[in-house]
């Protein structure tokens, strides 16, 4: 069963949009039915997040 290309650019809407409210990537993946390993790709992909990131801000 494919999802289609509105139908998933939807589904990243209302993830980040809950996202903001939530603040957990695991809980939304987990309420919106997604993948956490793919939530955690969109909500990188939207905060610039990586590993060269976090390594200037001393996160790592």
């Amino acid at each position: 069963m494919g999802v289609e290309r509105a139908d998933l650019a939807g589904l990243r809407e209302r993830f980040l949009a809950r996202l903001d409210v939530v603040g957990n990537v695991t809980v939304v993946a987990r309420e919106l039915g997604v993948n956490r390993n793919t939530a955690f790709g969109c909500a990188r992909r939207r905060t610039g997040t990586g590993a060269s990131r976090r390594a200037a801000t001393g996160l790592v």
